[in-house]
C-alpha cells in the first residue's frame, strides 16, 4: 500500500495541479529514500527545470522534467505526495520537497520510509523501469492477452495470491487488490498459479482490470496512510468484499459463507471459505 489506484490518483491529480510547474529547488535530506550523493545529483539536475511529464509503472510514480531527467518514486507502505502553499509548515514525516517557482512545494511524505526515490536520464527510463526496477506488464495498461497470462501462470507453482503480488509478473497489484480479485474469481488464494484452468486464468486477467479500474474511478483506498494527490482520502474502502472483513459474512449474493484470514508470506489474505474452496 498505496497500490496501482492510489498511484494512478496521485500521478492524475499532480497532472492537474503541478504539470508545466518550474521547479526552483528540491530538498532531500533523508538518507533511506535517497542516497545522499543521489540526493546531490538529484538537486542539480532538476533546479530550474519544469515538470513535463507525469506517468506511472504499476505502483511506481514517474515524474519528467525539461533537461533529460525522470524521477522514480517508490511509495512504500506509507508514501504520500501532494502539492501544498509554501507559506504552510511541512506536514510531519517530510522526506523530499519540491519547491516551485509559484510558491507552492510539493511534498513526500513517509512514515515509515520504505519509499524509495531513484533519477534517471528520461532516456534510459524504460530500461530502468524493466530491468533495475524488474517490473513486469502494468495490471491496468499492458495489452497482455489471455494466452500469455495463462502460459506466465503454467511456469509457476507458488500460490496465486503469491504470484498476483510478485512485481515481476504483473506490477500494480498488492496485497488488498489481490484479495478481492480472488474472491470476485472464487479461486482459493492458496491454489498453485499453475494449477488454474485457462478459464480461470482468463477470468483472473479479466477481474484484475476490473477491479484496479473501479478503484481508480473511488480514487484508490484509504485504510491507514494513503492519500490522494489532492491530500484526501480514497473512497474504495467502502467498496472492499473481503479485505479487512474477518469474521464477517461474504458479500456475494446467496453465499452466506464467513470471511476468514490467514497469513501467506507474512501478509494478510482474506477469502470466503465457502465459496474460494
Amino acid at each position: 500500500m498505496p497500490e496501482l489506484p492510489e498511484i494512478e490518483t496521485v500521478r492524475r491529480d499532480l497532472e492537474k495541479s503541478v504539470l508545466g510547474a518550474r521547479i526552483v529547488r528540491v530538498k532531500a535530506d533523508d538518507p533511506l529514500i535517497m542516497p545522499p550523493s543521489e540526493a546531490r545529483r538529484m538537486k542539480r539536475a532538476l533546479k530550474g527545470q519544469t515538470i513535463d511529464d507525469l506517468d506511472r509503472c504499476g505502483k511506481v510514480l514517474v515524474i519528467s522534467v525539461s533537461g533529460g531527467w525522470s524521477v522514480l518514486q517508490r511509495f512504500g507502505m506509507t508514501g504520500q505526495m501532494y502539492p501544498q502553499p509554501g507559506d504552510e509548515p511541512l506536514p510531519p514525516c517530510t522526506r523530499l520537497v519540491w519547491e516551485l517557482e509559484d510558491g507552492r512545494r510539493i511534498v513526500y511524505r513517509d512514515a515509515r520510509r520504505f519509499g524509495e526515490t531513484r533519477l534517471v536520464k528520461t532516456a534510459e527510463l524504460q530500461r530502468a523501469l524493466g530491468e533495475d526496477c524488474r517490473l513486469g506488464h502494468d495490471a491496468l495498461l499492458s495489452d497482455l492477452s489471455a494466452e500469455e497470462f495463462a502460459a506466465l501462470l503454467a511456469d509457476h507453482a507458488v500460490p496465486i495470491k503469491n504470484f498476483l503480488l510478485d512485481q515481476t509478473h504483473l506490477a500494480g497489484i498488492g496485497n488488498i487488490y489481490a484479495s478481492e480479485i480472488l474472491h470476485r474469481c472464487r479461486i482459493h488464494p492458496e491454489t498453485p498459479a499453475n494449477a488454474l484452468l485457462p478459464r480461470q486464468a482468463r477470468e483472473v486477467l479479466r477481474v484484475t482490470r476490473t477491479v484496479l479500474a473501479e478503484a481508480v474511478a473511488a480514487q484508490g483506498t484509504t485504510i491507514s496512510d494513503y492519500r490522494t494527490g489532492e491530500n484526501l482520502s480514497g473512497g474504495y474502502q467502502k467498496f472492499l468484499r473481503v479485505y479487512g472483513r474477518e469474521g464477517g459474512k461474504c458479500q456475494r449474493r446467496g453465499c452466506g459463507g464467513e470471511v476468514v484470514r490467514i497469513v501467506q508470506a507474512g501478509r494478510s489474505t482474506f477469502f470466503c471459505a465457502k465459496c474460494q474452496k
